[in-house]
């Protein structure tokens, strides 16, 4: 596979799935907001911004309507919902000849319908309504890619851009919500937070996950060890480092050559780290810094696959 195409494949997955994990996450937050207290909102947006892992913008007000707007139509706005669906937009576009027609005309479709001002005017008047499309239609293009789609390097590239990035910003909403909300001196207990805690799991789409596999017992160690390391559910942390490492696999599987380890060795020691970690010593020791380790690890596996596959030394394409 060209080099160009990979690199818009994991683009594409990438941008589409921090699209979806940030209209989940405004969903929820703009729920928990119609009973927040008195001055807390300015905190609130504050924390939605660091669970992006965003500066505060100076020349927009910490208010609902300025940042909801900010963080999903903005076409100013490179982190917007917009920028990034239009990011992927673009990616696809490259990639006619190794995408579905169906993906295509979702994602287009999808494009287009953000840009229209009628859409536009939902944000004033039923924000959960547009962030709920926007969910609704990033599902629909991940299941037609699911079934229309090879299961060759093309599926792998994507299955690998989805999951890294939502290992990434699952350890980050966490780790965040961690620095608020818990409190160890207190043994973790949830006491009046309760709902920010139900909203971490929305946010991650696993409240109902959560329920049936802890029935409704919401304690904050279990929710972290839910969200970070449990292997069976698929939007935890763990799951997506295991799919990760499975995709390089195939990857390298479907390129023999001296630029393959790298990518396998990043890839499994991440997956190891999460697969065979304990909640206890996570949480006796420091859970940010374990978040931390997370996302850098991330970091490092998305420079291997760079310089294995996307931006290699010619010598390396001559010599495989």
């Amino acid at each position: 596979m060209l080099s160009r195409v990979a690199d818009n494949l994991y683009w594409m997955a990438r941008y589409l799935e921090r699209a979806e994990r940030s209209a989940r996450l405004l969903g929820v937050q703009l729920h928990l907001m119609l009973d927040h207290t008195p001055g807390s909102e300015e905190e609130r947006w504050k924390r939605i911004l660091e669970s992006l892992s965003l500066t505060v913008p100076k020349d927009v007000p910490l208010e609902t309507g300025p940042m909801s707007y900010y963080l999903t139509l903005d076409p100013e706005n490179a982190s917007s919902i917009l920028s990034s669906i239009s990011a992927a937009r673009q990616n696809a576009r490259q990639l006619r000849d190794h995408i579905s027609s169906e993906m295509w005309s979702q994602l287009n479709r999808l494009h287009l319908r953000l840009r229209e001002p009628a859409f536009a005017s939902i944000l004033n008047t039923d924000p959960n309504e547009l962030l709920r499309q926007i969910v609704d239609s990033i599902t629909l293009f991940n299941g037609l890619t699911h079934t229309t789609i090879n299961r060759g390097e093309s599926w792998q590239f994507i299955l690998i851009g989805r999951h890294l990035e939502r290992a990434s910003l699952v350890s980050t909403f966490t780790s965040t919500h961690f620095r608020t909300f818990y409190k160890k001196k207190e043994g973790g207990a949830v006491g009046e937070n309760f709902m920010e805690w139900v909203g971490l799991l929305k946010a991650c789409s696993a409240f109902e996950s959560f329920c049936n596999h802890h029935t409704a017992d919401i304690q904050p160690k279990l929710v972290a060890e839910y969200l970070l390391l449990e292997p069976e559910f698929p939007q935890a942390a763990c799951f997506a480092a295991l799919a990760v490492n499975e995709s390089a696999r195939r990857i390298a599987e479907l390129n023999e050559g001296p630029h393959s380890p790298l990518l396998m060795r990043r890839a499994g020691k991440l997956a190891s780290m999460l697969r065979y970690a304990e909640i206890d010593d996570v949480l006796a020791d420091d859970l940010h810094a374990f978040a931390a380790s997370i996302e850098a690890h991330c970091d490092l596996i998305h420079a291997a696959l760079y310089s294995s596959y996307i931006t290699f030394p010619l010598e390396s394409a001559i010599a495989a």
